[in-house]
């Protein structure tokens, strides 16, 4: 038995130090890259600051073009949308953003019916591997499940377990080779240039009754504490209901209910709604590369008008 505790201290002597300083390499080289199509670089490097922050979850993320936004505002813009997160992460992306970027004078929040639900699923952690010890990151996802294990936070190379890509791509950008990377976004915002898909009338076979909006008390108590701490920072925000395809909208059975809950939120913090539910561009398919997104051209010509709507607003 001794000679078992002897031998594996003798491994890990011998091997934890180049284990470590390996995935040092990793991590940081994959700080300094895009090796995910989010925006989490840019937050902890001190990139995303703006005068106008961009919150949301896809909705926000593929359908808010910073550079209209910029040109109709005459102000610096930053999407930190985050894809298929409720507010629970969006939160926490905000509370990044704080710790390293000046504050904001606004703050867009994307609102529509899965805002405020709840996930327990840790949904593509990986953009979170070379932050997993953060402690926000911590504090909002130790809970979830596939959050990152003890191993992973702690035992050298565990948390790149199965991503050899991602390790190959953060030892190629310590080392400076190959090309620098580039961002698949402009300040966050990722177009997509794909046509109607068609998976519409997938879901509505699948959905025959109609949807129903419903909350998450859990996450609504987050979004209060976030309004509350925009408030007393002086931080204006700003809901916007970005289009959704018109016939998904009809599917919302208690869609009036939804409404009428974000307005008595807005209506308590003196904020502005913008509406778009109703807007042409919700009427066309040719907007759209599924029910829920704009595509390219749709997201254009809505923050073509989103950025002429925020004028009453957002003053440069």
């Amino acid at each position: 038995m001794k000679r078992i505790f002897i031998n594996l201290g003798l491994f890990i002597i011998i091997m934890f130090p180049p284990l470590y300083l390996l995935q040092y390499m990793v991590t940081v080289g994959l700080r300094n890259t895009y090796f995910t199509r989010g925006c989490m670089n840019d937050i902890y490097n001190g990139k995303a600051a703006c005068d106008v922050l961009i919150m949301g979850a896809s909705n926000a993320k593929f359908q808010y073009s910073p550079k209209i936004l910029d040109s109709e505002l005459h102000l610096n813009n930053y999407n930190i949308g985050i894809s298929g997160w409720p507010f629970h992460m969006q939160y926490a992306l905000f509370k990044i953003y704080q710790q390293h970027n000046k504050k904001p004078t606004y703050i867009v929040q994307n609102i529509n019916g899965m805002l405020l639900n709840y996930q327990d699923e840790f949904y593509e952690a990986e953009q979170f591997m070379p932050y997993a010890r953060d402690t926000i990151v911590q504090k909002f996802t130790s809970h979830l499940k596939g959050a990152f294990t003890v191993p992973e936070l702690y035992f050298p190379m565990f948390i790149y377990n199965n991503h050899f890509e991602f390790v190959m791509q953060g030892i190629k950008s310590y080392f400076h080779i190959g090309p620098a990377s580039q961002p698949p976004t402009y300040k966050g915002y990722i177009p997509h240039l794909e046509e109607w898909d068609n998976t519409f009338d997938e879901f509505k076979k699948q959905h025959p009754a109609g949807i129903r909006f419903s909350y998450s008390d859990t996450v609504l108590k987050e979004f209060v504490s976030f309004l509350n701490d925009c408030k007393a920072q002086d931080i204006k925000v700003i809901f916007v209901y970005a289009p959704i395809y018109k016939e998904e909208t009809k599917m919302v059975i208690n869609h009036n209910d939804m409404c009428r809950l974000y307005d008595s939120i807005a209506h308590a913090y003196s904020i502005p709604v913008i509406d778009y539910n109703n807007d042409a561009i919700s009427y066309e398919k040719t907007n759209f590369f599924n029910s829920q997104h704009l595509n390219i051209k749709g997201s254009e010509a809505f923050s073509k008008k989103l950025g002429n709507d925020l004028q009453q607003y957002i003053k440069p």
